[in-house]
């Protein structure tokens, strides 16, 4: 039988773990591991005191040396990188070897995500319905004494903690020990492939991606001179009203004070920004300090120094990955240099040229604004490409083709959809824009206007999940379109006529989680050939494709009345708001189950298709951005057209469950991580 070690450490630093992530925290020689609670499967937890020299108790040791013990933490990395990099310094060398090795270690919280729920320990037990209270004061204590109250007179750190504090912070770190085992018995293990997808997780995240460190500190610094800059500019143009660009309540004040009441409720987001810069009746001034507004409020600028924070000694940022992060489609999200909302280049025509001109001829704000744009834009986009895969390698990224829309036709048996995308393909029709356009407005492709396509386009964002007029006016707005009510109403009735089997799709899987909670537990009720729902007294489950489950907690239906004016049974379950983060009651429907079900088999599931794919075939993945992969392969190795070939050839197997869907990516290679 196998036996599980339960583990959770408590420590201390100079370095403050939220502002430079685990990696950097760990890796800092003044970082020390003041406690190590465990227990052994059933036995009572204990607590081992590291911080006095005491030595490892018998039974921990000999648990670790037991190859077949499996190490179990709530956010297991944090664990297995402490002891990676802190423990060396005070583990004999054969139990530091089996700590660090990853293939033995078992993380709750990741298990919790996998299943829909939180990964902090006290919501996912919260959401669980365990007896468990948050000790506030064990909570209070630790937060006292993780981090100096001083420095002496040599620099050394001066920490807060009599010894009976430290006996209380082991009382409070045991009470978690016994939590995390508690959810572990709850919890389902990975299976055999999503175990491995969060190996390669953490494989991804210890590798970590280069950062062209002076590229940065130039960026940083021109950031800081553009930000001054423009505040001193805003508080000329508005008198002083406004001393920041950041201070979006201080503009929304000036503007109420210049007669734009609406701006009070409806605040100054970047949508409402986007409508009053188009009203071009609105005064010159006003529209001035919108676009300083747009321009200086990206919070990309302030990644710069988050990200120096969290570079490790070798240059690299480790860490950006979270498994299953976000819990309703098992997708990753990111941590760290927070990837996932890098912008897109837009402004800057000659990115080589910007480079340069920053770090070979000093460029000045000045300088950047004559030449490039608006410098707080420029610098923005000149983020991702201050990434790399290291210099004497090619950063290659992979990105998948429309994956998400060919997934939601796989998903629907849309055959003349799907030939339409591998036409496409092959190079034998138009894209899929047009085809769409096509569709909705009754005409041959070879007739659809480049405002017809953009309609296409806007319509396959808006509708694809049963959205309405509201969400193609909201992504019209972004696509530079200006279409009437009425008009986007006409256009959701077209789109729908055009794709019967979507619309088909949403009523199925809809009256299957009706009937699934209807039914007896237990039952298996299938929306179609490629998705079923299952339920017990705790959870409904929609089955994937892949296999992979999307976890609705404590489902129930409910009678309520509809805004149309009809009543119908909803569907009311338990889940993550992915805004406020809090475990709270959702409302969901055909479409949105759909949703749900299309972005998790697709960047999701065929996503880590391909990175398993990447990894076998050795051409490192370092991480995952939606729908893209981005691997480092060695110039040694690889000429730029030949790592290009095989990343690609990697990303377009199509895996057995999802035979039939036609594939296609974008892939290039550079020295720097370029879109």
């Amino acid at each position: 039988m196998v036996l599980k070690l339960y583990n959770d450490i408590e420590t201390r630093s100079p370095v403050d773990l939220r502002q430079t992530g685990v990696y950097v925290y760990a890796e800092d020689p003044r970082t020390e591991i003041l406690l190590w609670s465990y227990a052994l499967g059933d036995a009572p937890v204990k607590v081992w005191y590291c911080v006095y020299g005491q030595p490892m108790p018998d039974d921990l040791r000999d648990a670790i040396l037991d190859p077949e013990t499996v190490f179990v933490a709530h956010n297991a990395d944090f664990e297995r990188i402490l002891f990676t990099y802190v423990g060396k310094g005070f583990l004999p060398d054969d139990i530091w070897q089996a700590l660090r090795d990853t293939t033995r270690w078992n993380c709750t919280a990741s298990r919790a995500r996998a299943c829909g729920l939180p990964g902090s320990l006290d919501m996912a037990a919260q959401a669980l319905r365990m007896r468990h209270t948050k000790d506030k004061v064990g909570y209070s204590l630790m937060m006292k004494m993780c981090k100096p109250r001083g420095y002496d007179e040599d620099g050394n750190p001066i920490y807060f903690g009599s010894e009976a504090d430290m006996l209380r912070l082991g009382q409070y770190c045991a009470v978690d020990t016994e939590v995390e085992r508690q959810i572990d018995y709850k919890l389902p293990e990975l299976s055999k492939i999503e175990r491995d997808t969060w190996l390669l997780t953490c494989k991804m995240n210890d590798r970590g991606i280069a950062v062209d460190s002076k590229l940065l500190m130039r960026l940083s610094v021109l950031a800081e001179d553009a930000v001054l800059a423009l505040n001193a500019k805003l508080r000329d143009r508005t008198d002083g009203a406004v001393q920041r660009v950041s201070d979006a309540g201080a503009i929304a004040r000036w503007l109420v004070a210049q007669g734009f009441d609406e701006v009070e409720e409806s605040g100054i987001g970047k949508a409402v920004i986007l409508e009053m810069l188009e009203d071009a009746s609105i005064d010159p001034l006003v529209q001035e300090v919108l676009t300083m507004r747009r321009d200086g409020g990206k919070s990309s600028v302030a990644k710069f120094g988050a990200i120096a924070r969290r570079m490790s000694s070798d240059g690299r940022v480790r860490g950006n990955l979270i498994f299953a992060g976000a819990a309703a489609t098992g997708r990753w999200s990111s941590t760290g240099l927070n990837a996932q909302n890098l912008p897109r280049g837009k402004a800057i025509k000659n990115l080589a040229g910007a480079i340069d001109d920053i770090l070979i001829n000093k460029a000045s704000i000045l300088d950047i604004e004559a030449n490039f744009g608006p410098p707080m834009v420029v610098l923005s986009e000149l983020l991702r490409p201050a990434l790399m895969a290291g210099s004497d390698s090619w950063c290659v990224r992979a990105d998948f083709s429309q994956i998400e829309a060919r997934m939601l036709q796989f998903l629907a048996g849309a055959e003349e959809s799907l030939d339409a995308y591998r036409a496409f393909d092959a190079g034998n029709g138009p894209d899929l824009y047009t085809v769409g356009a096509a569709n909705m407005f009754g005409i041959a492709p070879e007739e659809v206007t480049a405002e017809q396509r953009q309609c296409g386009k806007v319509a396959a964002l808006s509708f694809g999940y049963g959205g309405g007029k509201k969400a193609y006016l909201g992504f019209a707005k972004i696509y530079g379109l200006d279409p009437t009510e009425d008009e986007a109403d006409s256009l959701k009735n077209a789109w729908r006529e055009a794709n019967p089997k979507v619309v088909e799709l949403w009523n199925a899987v809809e009256n299957a989680a009706l009937e699934c909670l209807r039914e007896p537990p237990g039952t298996v009720i299938w929306a179609n050939s490629h998705i079923c729902l299952k339920r017990n007294s705790e959870v409904m489950v929609m089955r994937l494709p892949s296999g992979r489950h999307i976890f609705m907690w404590n489902p129930r239906l409910e009678r309520r009345m509809m805004p149309w004016g009809r009543e119908k049974d909803c569907i009311i379950y338990f889940s993550e708001d992915r805004f406020t983060r809090k475990w709270c009651e959702q409302t969901t429907y055909g479409g949105s189950l759909v949703a749900l079900a299309t972005q998790g088999a697709s960047t999701r599931d065929i996503m880590a298709f391909a990175l398993r794919n990447l990894e076998a075939a050795n051409l490192k993945p370092l991480m995952t951005v939606h729908d893209e992969a981005i691997c480092r392969l060695a110039k040694s190795e690889y000429t730029k057209e030949h790592a290009v070939a095989v990343v690609r050839e990697a990303m377009l197997i199509v895996p057995s469950w999802a035979a039939g869907l036609p594939l296609s990516c974008e892939c290039t290679a550079n020295i720097r991580y370029l879109k």
